[in-house]
């Protein structure tokens, strides 16, 4: 018994020992002051003092259990969680954990219990409590957003599920249904080749949605069939939709009206206002999450933030990405002459380039959009250094009507010069895939041509023609 009590007497829990009617106290250390803040005397002189500092929204619960446990209803051991107005600590949640000591004839005669502190338990268990009630509202509030987006993006968008390898319709947005004129109740659960003209059929079921659900970025063109019987020519853009847990189970089917110059006016136009969303109503509340989990990192030292964080941050790409295209191809008029050698100079020292080398042999002024043109210089920049390493050589030099950029990194196969300039194209686990893509809108927007070929080295080479250069002075 010395040897106990010496241990107790050296421990922040309290403990106590009593007879089953709680009429005197046998033992109780001395944290029973840190714990309920009463002395070890007032323990002694009433075994029931514990009570006095109980929370009063708790007194009750503890009164019933105590009377359970005198008429024998009670089943043992008991845990019980609560809280203490400690008169110089605050409220405390404790825990208390009662269990029955039993004499020779196995009948209770002793009730013994310790008592812990789990303030800072509880305390972390709310924070948690409400930084998950956060995230929901804040998933909720995406969830919003995402049907607003859905029901207001600017082109024809089908989700659907796959059902045999056949792509069967389950969501579909506004957009769809005014193209096509059918009824809402007639597309849902409809398969999509019901759809489709009997060519775009035969092009789907010989592995154009196999391909989409197989993870490869579909782009195709794609005839529908209206209600009434027109055709809507269309621009097929598919991937693959996934559950959270990653499993592919369908496509996102966006389909771009073609048929009309003044559709593609609308569209355009809808695309400007699509834009104007994302860059608000998506970035604002991306900030918020954000600031969220850099708060609950403070708290909890978890993977599943660095995780989500990493998604954050993947999502921010995405948006600056899918901005700068949908800007970049807006039409050059206003081109301004300068020195090509400078500006490319001056690109290079932007991106972050590491031990790789540049060889610049730009001597003319030219005529453009010097931001614009900016970008596009960065861009390839960023993927020679991205795919031929950090000390890959990039060489910048003239063509009688235009100029090249060329590494000497691995190259890029034959078969990818159709596919890179596709927006979300990317080789790369960290890549967007819409840098090559932002050039080509870029070329196109001063109505310049561009073509991928072999380099000199064997790297890639990207050649950019129809250029006009300023003309000196000996020129006519």
């Amino acid at each position: 018994r010395e040897r106990f009590e010496r241990f107790a007497g050296n421990v922040q829990d309290a403990f106590f020992l009593l007879p089953t009617d709680y009429s005197e106290t046998k033992y109780v250390n001395p944290a029973v002051e840190t714990i309920y803040g009463i002395t070890p005397e007032e323990a002694y002189d009433d075994p029931t003092a514990w009570l006095r500092h109980v929370h009063t929204d708790d007194k009750d619960e503890l009164l019933k259990n105590l009377e359970a446990q005198q008429d024998g209803t009670v089943e043992w051991p008991i845990e019980q969680e609560f809280r203490v107005n400690h008169p110089n600590r605050g409220v405390r949640w404790v825990q208390a954990r009662l269990d029955v000591i039993t004499n020779e004839n196995g009948d209770p005669f002793r009730i013994t219990g310790v008592t812990t502190d789990i303030t800072r338990r509880i305390e972390r268990k709310q924070q948690l409590e409400q930084q998950t009630e956060e995230l929901e509202h804040l998933a909720n509030k995406y969830e919003s957003q995402y049907r607003t987006l859905f029901e207001e993006a600017p082109v024809m968008t089908v989700l659907t599920r796959s059902e045999d390898d056949r792509p069967i319709t389950e969501d579909y947005n506004s957009q769809f249904v005014e193209t096509l004129g059918y009824d809402a109740d007639a597309i849902t659960g409809s398969e999509l080749t019901e759809f489709y003209t009997p060519e775009s059929e035969e092009e789907l079921q010989s592995g154009g949605y196999s391909r989409s659900i197989n993870g490869e970025f579909t782009r195709e063109k794609r005839d529908l069939v209206a209600n009434d019987g027109e055709v809507v020519e269309a621009l097929l853009r598919s991937v693959p939709r996934r559950t959270a847990d990653g499993e592919i189970i369908g496509t996102v089917a966006m389909y771009i009206d073609i048929t009309e110059r003044e559709s593609v006016k609308r569209t355009n136009k809808r695309l400007e206002e699509f834009t104007s969303v994302v860059s608000h109503d998506l970035r604002n509340p991306l900030q918020v999450a954000t600031g969220g989990i850099e708060m609950a990192s403070i708290e909890c030292d978890s993977d599943y933030l660095d995780e989500a964080e990493k998604g954050l941050n993947r999502m921010e790409t995405l948006i600056d990405d899918l901005l700068m295209l949908a800007r970049e191809g807006k039409e050059v008029t206003d081109a301004q002459p300068f020195d090509l050698a400078t500006m490319i100079n001056g690109c290079w020292e932007t991106v972050d380039t590491g031990q790789a080398a540049l060889f610049n042999n730009a001597e003319r002024s030219i005529l453009a959009d010097k931001s614009r043109l900016k970008q596009v210089f960065e861009n390839l920049f960023r993927n020679s250094i991205e795919h031929g390493g950090s000390d890959v050589t990039v060489t910048v030099g003239e063509l009688d009507d235009g100029f090249y950029i060329e590494d000497d990194g691995p190259g890029i196969s034959s078969e990818e010069y159709d596919d890179i300039f596709e927006a979300g194209y990317s080789k790369s686990a960290d890549g967007t895939g819409f840098g090559l893509s932002i050039v080509e809108e870029i070329i196109a927007a001063h109505d310049w041509q561009i073509r991928v070929t072999g380099g000199s080295d064997g790297g890639a080479r990207f050649e950019v023609m129809d250029v006009e250069f300023e003309k000196s002075s000996g020129e006519v």
